[in-house]
C-alpha cells in the first residue's frame, strides 16, 4: 500500500510542479514593463522673455574670437575623448542609449521646448554621438558615400552633431514639414547650424542633409545664418580676418 501511495504522490508532483512553474512564468510575463522617465512639458515663454532674447540675437553682428572646430573629409577630429552626456529623459530620441555633448544637449532641449511652445511638436533626435567603430561600419555599408564622412572625419564623433527628425515623416523632406521649417529658421538662436545645405555641396563635400545640425554656439551660429556661410567658409573667414 505504501508503495502505491508513493507512486501516486510522484505522479501528482510530475503534473503539479510544471503547472506551478507555468503559472509563475505567466505572471512574470504579464507584469507591465517599467516606463521610461517622461520628458517634461515645455514652459510657455513669456512675450517679454521672447522679445529680450530676440533683441539679443538681433544685435549679433560680429563673430567671437574663437574658431569652431572644422571637421570634414580634409580635417580629422582633433580628439577621441569628447565630453558626452546621455539624452535619456532629456529630449525625445530614437534610442535610449544616445549621447550628445552636454552643452549641445542643453541647447537642443531648449530648442525642442521652444518649438513645442510655438505649436511645433513631434521633433526628436534621430542620431547623435557615434564612436569611431560605429562611423567605420556606417561608412563601409553606405551605398552612397556622398552622405557620410569616413571614420575619423565625422562631426558625429564629437557629440556636437544632431540629426533631427519629425515623427512619421521622411527625413529627406524634413525642412518641408512645418516642424522642420521652424527648426531651419530658428536653430541658430540655440547655437545650431544646418551643416550641409543644398546650395553649398561643392564647399562641404557632402550632399544636402536637411536633418544634420551642428552645434557651434549662439554667436557663431547667428553670424553664419545671417551671412549665409557654411562652416568651411566661416572658418576661412575667421582665419583671414
Amino acid at each position: 500500500m505504501e508503495t502505491r501511495k508513493s507512486k501516486r504522490r510522484i505522479r501528482k508532483s510530475v503534473f503539479i510542479l510544471p503547472a506551478i512553474a507555468l503559472g509563475v512564468l505567466i505572471a512574470w510575463l504579464a507584469k507591465p514593463a517599467p516606463e521610461p522617465p517622461s520628458v517634461p512639458e515645455p514652459p510657455t515663454p513669456s512675450t517679454a522673455e521672447q522679445e529680450v532674447y530676440a533683441a539679443q540675437v538681433s544685435q549679433i553682428t560680429q563673430p567671437p574670437d574663437d574658431i569652431p572646430e572644422l571637421i570634414n573629409a580634409w580635417n580629422a577630429v582633433s580628439d577621441d575623448d569628447y565630453e558626452l552626456a546621455s539624452v535619456y529623459g532629456i529630449v525625445p530620441a530614437a534610442t535610449a542609449t544616445m549621447q550628445l555633448n552636454p552643452e549641445a544637449l542643453e541647447s537642443l532641449r531648449k530648442m525642442f521646448w521652444a518649438a513645442k511652445a510655438s505649436g511645433y511638436d513631434s521633433l526628436y533626435l534621430s542620431d547623435g554621438y557615434r564612436s569611431y567603430d560605429e562611423q567605420a561600419e556606417l561608412y563601409e555599408n553606405a551605398a552612397d558615400k556622398s552622405y557620410v564622412q569616413p571614420p575619423g572625419h565625422s562631426e558625429h564623433q564629437t557629440g556636437l552633431a544632431a540629426d533631427i527628425a519629425c515623427l512619421n515623416e521622411d527625413m529627406s523632406k524634413f525642412t518641408q514639414t512645418p516642424q522642420g521649417a521652424w527648426v531651419n529658421d530658428n536653430a541658430h538662436k540655440y547655437g545650431f547650424i544646418l551643416r550641409y545645405p543644398a546650395d553649398k555641396t561643392e564647399v562641404t563635400g557632402i550632399s544636402y542633409e536637411p536633418w544634420h545640425f551642428r552645434y557651434v554656439g549662439v554667436t557663431h551660429a547667428t553670424y553664419m545664418y545671417k551671412n549665409n556661410l557654411v562652416l568651411e567658409e566661416y572658418v576661412e573667414y575667421l582665419k583671414n580676418s
